[in-house]
């Protein structure tokens, strides 16, 4: 289902008290050049739209967590959206993927870091699989010590990604057993949630781009320090050529209270064909220089 590609941001360092040029509101509220309004939506899950696919989770966490959601630390406690991912959007261009997530507001020093049971908790890495390959693109300057944007080719989950932190308080050694709308069976919320970040170890040799990153910080009603992050990936740099596209996207906090996903597929990428006329008069411009071409021979 969406396991395959997941998405954990964490900017700790990399974003701080104000917005990038990136992202900005029009004056109806809507992320401009999205047509989205946070908060606006109603709750959905991998919902199809007419330019891209996205996730709705506004107080909606996929996983049944032990003791239910509302309780902490699962999304909707008494703090509020302190860990709450509340939005997911994703479009494509024939050559460009871009992924828009809405994120509860912060109530630490750090925009995307939370804390809980006086532990620090970070959104993690982002993870997205395109066309069955995996990549992972690093998103926190406290993850592992990579740098932010770079992509990196998963090739084996296990040694290239971690788990989620291991911490008090986390759900990292939590060992009930439990459902989700991501897929069948039952499991626990670790590994529902998982990988949390790309690995330090990771084979450097795997590097395979970068990712461009945008943010901004916005109130919105009842809901301070929002954080919106918007991820521009290259596809043809990493797919080379390719027709259809399948992506499926998934982001989780480090201590996995919360998770986000969303998949979906696109048609064939448009490949523009000149029209008879236009092409026409490409020939008609090519004799025009031969002919052009041959009075001046015939001069010299």
């Amino acid at each position: 289902m969406i396991r395959n590609f997941m998405i954990a941001v964490g900017m700790s360092m990399l974003m701080g008290s104000m917005a990038s040029a990136g992202i900005v509101l029009n004056g109806a509220g809507q992320v401009a050049g999205w047509s989205v309004t946070p908060f606006s939506q109603t709750n959905q899950v991998s919902s199809v739209t007419s330019d891209g696919f996205y996730t709705i989770a506004d107080d909606y966490a996929p996983v049944n967590y032990p003791h239910g959601v509302g309780y902490q630390p699962s999304p909707g406690g008494s703090t509020g959206e302190l860990f709450d991912l509340e939005e997911m959007h994703v479009r494509r261009d024939d050559n460009t993927l871009q992924v828009l997530v809405v994120l509860g507001g912060a109530n630490n020093t750090s925009l995307t870091a939370n804390s809980y049971s006086h532990n620090t908790y970070y959104l993690g890495d982002l993870f997205v699989t395109l066309n069955g390959v995996e990549f992972g693109i690093v998103t926190d300057t406290n993850s592992q010590g990579l740098t932010v944007g770079d992509i990196y080719r998963i090739d084996d989950r296990n040694t290239d990604t971690r788990d989620l932190q291991n911490v008090g308080g986390s759900y990292y050694n939590d060992t009930h057993q439990v459902t989700s709308d991501l897929g069948p069976g039952t499991q626990r919320v670790r590994d529902w949630a998982a990988p949390w970040a790309v690995d330090d170890d990771i084979d450097m040799a795997q590097l395979v781009g970068s990712a461009t990153l945008d943010f901004a910080t916005f109130d919105y009603a009842g809901e301070q320090n929002t954080v919106l992050i918007e991820y521009t990936i290259d596809l043809d740099s990493l797919l080379g050529s390719f027709s259809g596209l399948n992506v499926a996207v998934h982001q989780a906090w480090g201590c996995g209270n919360d998770i986000i996903e969303a998949s979906g597929s696109y048609p064939p990428k448009t490949v523009t064909v000149p029209t008879p006329a236009a092409a026409n008069m490409g020939l008609v411009g090519l004799g025009l220089a031969l002919l052009a071409q041959r009075k001046l021979y015939r001069r010299s």
